[in-house]
């Protein structure tokens, strides 16, 4: 069974945020310093009109029966050449969440192989994303799907 991915616009923002939810509650329990549980809609709306907005950041929303039940939330980032570093064009990967109940029925798969045949026909050969340490599912699936560790972020609290 094919699963319909198509580009998300401003008439999707409600849906947009019932599908960020839960990844802005995962990782409020991964990382409650950083990450609210408590959001305001009107503020998340206006957060992603803003970005789909902009031509860099793209939103791809998979279709189930009864609507949006997945999304990514894609940026291609453009660095110039530094006398440091080498130019390169990626795509990074800000968001991928299908919700609880449709999960474990290729989505996420879908979704991402949307974003895999964008980055190619842009010319781009890399996809970076990032993923906490303490999300399992998240490593194991991307893992799965031929990513892997190229830079690690080491974090140390103080008290």
């Amino acid at each position: 069974m094919t699963i319909p991915v198509r580009v998300a616009s401003a008439a999707d923002i409600d849906d947009i945020i019932r599908l960020n939810r839960d990844v802005q509650l995962l990782h409020a329990e991964l990382e409650p310093s950083f990450f609210k549980s408590n959001f305001d809609n009107e503020k998340v709306a206006s957060f992603f009109a803003a970005k789909l907005a902009l031509p860099e950041n793209h939103i791809r929303l998979a279709d189930g029966d009864d609507g949006p039940n997945g999304y990514v939330w894609f940026e291609v980032q453009d660095r110039p050449e530094t006398p440091l570093t080498l130019a390169r064009k990626r795509v990074y990967i800000h968001h991928l969440s299908v919700q609880a109940g449709a999960r474990r029925h290729g989505i996420a798969s879908a979704l991402l192989r949307q974003v895999e045949a964008e980055e190619l026909i842009g010319g781009i050969t890399t996809i970076t994303l990032d993923t906490w340490a303490a999300n399992g599912p998240a490593r194991r699936f991307f893992e799965a799907c031929g990513f892997a560790a190229f830079n690690l972020s080491l974090c140390k609290r103080q008290t």
